[in-house]
């Protein structure tokens, strides 16, 4: 009788590798990590506005106290400092700087203080969990011209007068923005508004 072939012996499978758990620890650093972006946020804004009346002397240094106003006025979050942007054209009126210089150095430091809200927003990924759910209808009008338009949307609504822009620079850094990108269309949308608001203060020397 003719001997059957033994079959050739399969090859055990390899193990599946199991599936690990999360680590917690890194979950926890980025929960640390994301309260203290917002609370150190928070207390700039309440220095600054502690501080505001303080600040009128900074119309004296020229452009590089346009900047500094710019830049404080739009560091606070959801803390009434808007105000002194309009130092900005009170400068113009009152001396003979050139409007197109101020208004860029006021952009470049207004759109720098703006980076305040986007890194509350960056931290509410780690710590809320919820995105614009959590958060007013103003913040979820303005992430959804974000959405649509991303940078350019940036642009807009830092260019036209909007008291609110605190709820889209949260909106960025929760649609995870990155910064340099949030920053860039700041700065941009703030040079036009500050220009505008410079070229007003000298019109109104001339008519007022």
């Amino acid at each position: 009788m003719a001997k059957r072939k033994k079959a050739p012996a399969r090859e055990p499978k390899p193990a599946r590798a199991e599936a690990r758990p999360p680590r917690k620890s890194a979950a926890r650093q980025e929960f640390r990590f994301g309260l203290f972006q917002i609370a150190a946020m928070f207390l700039l804004s309440l220095a600054i506005w502690q501080a505001a009346p303080l600040l009128a002397p900074l119309r004296e240094w020229s452009y590089p106290g346009a900047f500094l106003l710019a830049f404080l006025a739009s560091a606070t979050v959801f803390v009434p400092a808007g105000p002194l942007q309009f130092f900005v054209a009170a400068m113009a009126r009152q001396s003979a700087l050139n409007p197109l210089l101020l208004g860029l150095f006021a952009g470049i430091g207004s759109g720098i203080g703006e980076l305040s809200g986007f890194f509350i927003g960056q931290g509410s990924q780690h710590v809320l969990r919820t995105r614009d759910k959590a958060l007013k209808w103003l913040l979820a009008l303005q992430t959804g011209l974000l959405r649509r338009w991303a940078g350019l949307g940036v642009f807009v609504l830092a260019a036209v007068p909007n008291p609110f822009f605190d709820f889209a620079g949260i909106a960025a850094g929760l649609m995870g923005m990155s910064w340099w990108e949030f920053l860039l269309w700041c700065i941009a949308g703030r040079i036009v508004r500050f220009i505008a608001l410079s070229y007003l203060g000298i019109w109104s020397a001339h008519y007022f």
